[in-house]
C-alpha cells in the first residue's frame, strides 16, 4: 500500500492507536491531535483520517483536532465531523 500511495504522491501516515482500548485511545488523543495540526497547519497538507473500523479512533482525534486546534465546542466538532461520515 505504501507503495501505491509513494506513486500517486500521497503520504501515508501512520498513528498506532490500539482498537478498542479507551486508555490507549485517551492517552494518544491529543498526540493524535498534535499530529494532525502540524501536518494541516504546519505543512499544509490535505489530510484523510481513517482507522480500520471508523467508528471510534478516527472520529475521536478529528474531535481534538477541531476542539483543539480550530476552536469548535465539542457539539459543534461532533455535529461537523458527523455530516461526513
Amino acid at each position: 500500500m505504501c507503495r501505491y500511495y509513494q506513486q500517486r504522491g500521497i503520504e501515508p501516515v501512520h498513528f498506532p492507536i490500539h482498537d478498542f482500548n479507551q486508555d490507549d485511545l485517551i492517552s494518544k488523543l491529543y498526540g493524535a491531535a498534535c499530529e494532525l495540526n502540524d501536518m494541516i497547519s504546519q505543512r499544509g497538507r490535505a489530510v484523510y483520517v481513517h482507522c480500520t473500523a471508523g467508528m471510534g479512533r478516527a472520529p475521536a482525534s478529528v474531535l481534538v483536532y477541531l476542539c483543539l486546534f480550530r476552536g469548535m465546542q465539542p457539539e459543534e466538532a461532533r455535529v461537523f465531523v458527523k455530516s461526513y461520515r
